[in-house]
């Protein structure tokens, strides 16, 4: 597999009526190796107060081996005392899921749902600020939706990325103490242990931009996973919302038949886990949001792994974040059919 990163395809600028679009670096791997591939959608700040519910994190991970062969999906509902301010219970969770398959991988790739780097100072009163990679992903995606003549609600929505949350540098500092695991750069690009930063949305949106959802589904259909509040929801509505969502995706993890078992395994684990079932029916709002937001991560893991992974990252700025997605996303990909 070729390492793209090193192909001078930054800018493949469209001209026209739609505005420039500057499309993402086509990236990841550029052979295979036995490689271990975790997903986590990172609850920055430990959770809400208010919110019980979210005071967890879900890793979910699996092991690529040689043939399109993996090992059954890892999933591991991490509850965070007192919010875990200092991602210890994180941390521990992720070594112990590395630790499990020790001797087995020669690569580590974790996507991660949270902003990893910024050279921002924030000066007050501003609280908040869009990264370099922010301004060139949220440019394109506008440009690029305007070919399809709108997004249609499919567009993500983008926080401000810097500052970084102290409770994510915590787990960086200790996963690149304990683990030799860094935030991707374009020059550390074939480093055999990377931290990518996903965006769940942005993998929903390349997926549709790409054609994998069916052209009669709207957007609100495709997120019903992130319903709001504590739903209950009946055991054939958790297999829906969650087929409907990941069950397409299954060439962005380039090994379709792989996915589609993996997300079956998700399936069983949410409906047999006692902290999402409540007198016989499923807890649907954050337990269900994350653990979904998860294994989208995860699927970037391994579209990076396999070769095929797509990164938005300012050339003039390299160090003001990335933002890591699957798949090839080209004007001729990408562009209405």
């Amino acid at each position: 597999m070729r390492h793209y990163g090193e192909d001078r395809y930054r800018f493949r600028n469209y001209c026209g009526n739609f505005g420039v679009i500057m499309w993402p670096d086509l990236t990841g791997y550029a052979h295979f190796e036995p490689c271990l591939c975790v997903g986590l959608d990172l609850a920055w700040y430990g959770g809400s107060k208010g919110n019980p519910d979210s005071q967890y994190d879900c890793v979910v991970g699996c092991l690529l081996e040689a043939g399109g062969g993996s090992s059954e999906l890892n999933l591991v509902s991490v509850p965070l005392p007192n919010r875990d301010p200092e991602a210890l219970e994180t941390s521990t969770a992720i070594e112990r899921l590395i630790g499990a398959y020790q001797g087995r991988f020669n690569r580590i790739v974790i996507g991660l749902d949270a902003p990893l780097q910024s050279t921002q100072i924030i000066v007050p009163p501003r609280q908040k600020a869009w990264r370099a990679a922010d301004h060139i992903f949220s440019q394109s995606r506008m440009a690029i939706d305007r070919l399809h003549g709108g997004s249609s609600g499919w567009h993500p929505r983008l926080q401000p990325g810097a500052p970084l949350a102290p409770r994510v540098l915590h787990l960086l500092e200790r996963l690149k103490r304990s683990q030799g695991l860094s935030p991707w750069t374009q020059d550390e690009a074939a480093a055999d242990r990377l931290i990518l930063e996903a965006f769940p949305a942005e993998v929903i949106w390349t997926a549709k931009r790409l054609g994998l959802y069916e052209s009669q589904w709207s957007s609100s259909e495709i997120k019903r996973y992130k319903m709001k509040g504590r739903p209950r929801l009946e055991a054939w509505m958790v297999r829906d919302v969650v087929n409907t969502v990941l069950k397409p995706l299954g060439p962005l993890a380039h090994a379709p038949l792989l996915w589609s078992k993996m997300v079956d395994h998700l399936i069983d684990w949410l409906l047999e886990d006692r902290a999402r079932v409540m007198g016989g029916d499923y807890r649907g709002g954050k337990l269900l949001d994350d653990a979904v937001d998860s294994v989208l991560c995860l699927l970037v893991a391994m579209s990076y792994a396999s070769g095929g992974a797509h990164v938005w990252f300012d050339q003039a700025q390299p160090d003001d974040g990335h933002i890591m997605g699957p798949g090839t996303l080209t004007l001729q990909t990408a562009s209405p059919k």
